[in-house]
C-alpha cells in the first residue's frame, strides 16, 4: 500500500489550494489599496479557513465518488478500505479545524454579519459539492461550486474580514475570475470525459457534451476579458485592471488548442491543463500585484 500522506496530498489538489490562496491575497491587496488597515491575525485565520474548507471539500468529493477511483486498481479491497478510512479521518479533521478557525474569528470579534454570511456560504458550498444526498459533483454543478470556492469566496471573505462592507471593486473583480475558473474546471474535465461517461458520473462536461461545452468554454474566457476591458463602463479605473489583458494571447492559445477537438484532433492534455491553470493563476497574481504596489 502506498503512503497515505502522499496519496491524500494528491487528492487535496494543492494547485487549486494555491490558486485559492492567491485569490485570498487579492482580496487583501484590494483592501490595502483602499486604505483599510490589515489585521494580520484576522487575515491569517480567514485565509486558513478558506484553504481548509476547500481541502476538505476535495477530500470528501474523492471519498464519496462512485465508483471509488482514487486508489490503484491493483490494491486489495482491504488496502482500499484502509485508504478510504484515512481519507475520511483527514476530511473530518480539516472540517474540525475550519470550525475552530471560525470560532476564533468570532472570539476576536471579526465575524460581523456580512462576512459571517459568506463564511457560512463557503462552508455550505464546500459540503454540498461533495457529500450525499446533494453531491453537486454528480449533478453537473460541482464545477460551478468549485469556481466559487476558488475565486469569489476567498476574495470576498478576505476583503470583508478587513472592512465589513463590500466594495464595488471587489464585486467587479469576482465575475471575470469566476468565469475563468469555470472554464479552467471545464478543461480539467476533458481528459477524463470517457471514463466519466462509462462510470455514469455527471460532470459539467458530460452533462453538456463536448459539442456544447467547447463554445461555452470560449464564451466564458472571452467574456472575462471583455469585462476587464470594459471596466471604465462600470466606474472602475482602467489602470487597475489592465494587467490581465497581458494574458490574452495565452487565452487565445487555450481556445485554439481546445477547438482542435471539433476538427478531430486530440489536444495535448498536459499542455492544455498547464495553460488553463497558468491563465487563472496569472490573472489573479497580476491583479494582486497591481493593487499591492499602488
Amino acid at each position: 500500500m502506498k503512503s497515505p500522506f502522499r496519496w491524500i496530498l494528491s487528492l487535496v489538489q494543492p494547485i487549486n489550494l494555491l490558486l485559492a490562496g492567491l485569490a485570498y491575497l487579492l482580496g487583501l491587496s484590494v483592501a490595502r489599496y483602499l486604505g483599510i488597515s490589515i489585521n494580520s491575525v484576522t487575515a491569517i485565520l480567514g485565509g486558513s479557513f478558506t484553504i481548509f474548507a476547500l481541502a476538505s471539500s476535495n477530500l470528501l468529493n474523492a471519498y464519496f465518488a462512485s465508483p471509488f477511483r482514487s486508489s490503484p486498481a491493483n490494491e486489495s479491497q482491504h488496502e482500499q478500505d484502509a485508504m478510504k478510512r484515512w481519507l475520511l479521518y483527514v476530511s473530518f479533521g480539516l472540517l474540525a479545524v475550519s470550525v475552530i478557525l471560525v470560532f476564533y474569528l468570532f472570539r476576536f470579534d471579526s465575524l460581523k454579519v456580512p462576512v459571517g454570511i459568506f463564511i457560512i456560504l463557503d462552508f455550505l458550498v464546500a459540503l454540498v459539492i461533495s457529500i450525499p444526498p446533494f453531491r453537486l459533483a454528480d449533478r453537473g454543478f460541482g464545477e460551478l461550486g468549485l469556481a466559487l470556492l476558488l475565486t469569489a469566496f476567498p476574495i470576498i471573505t478576505a476583503f470583508l474580514l478587513q472592512s465589513n462592507n463590500l466594495h464595488r471593486l471587489v464585486s467587479f473583480l469576482t465575475f471575470p475570475l469566476v468565469f475563468l475558473a469555470l472554464a479552467y474546471f471545464l478543461v480539467l474535465d476533458f481528459p477524463i470525459y470517457s471514463s466519466d461517461q462509462k462510470c455514469g458520473r455527471q460532470s459539467l462536461l458530460v452533462r453538456l457534451t463536448w459539442q456544447r461545452a467547447i463554445p461555452l468554454h470560449d464564451i466564458l474566457v472571452l467574456v472575462s476579458y471583455l469585462l476587464f476591458a470594459a471596466a471604465p463602463l462600470f466606474g472602475i479605473p482602467y489602470v487597475l485592471v489592465w494587467s490581465p489583458l497581458l494574458t490574452l494571447p495565452l487565452a487565445i492559445y487555450q481556445i485554439f488548442v481546445l477547438r482542435n477537438i471539433t476538427i478531430g484532433l486530440k489536444p495535448n492534455w498536459t499542455i492544455l491543463i498547464i495553460t488553463a491553470t497558468t491563465l487563472v493563476g496569472l490573472n489573479i497574481y497580476l491583479l494582486m500585484l497591481t493593487f499591492w504596489l499602488r
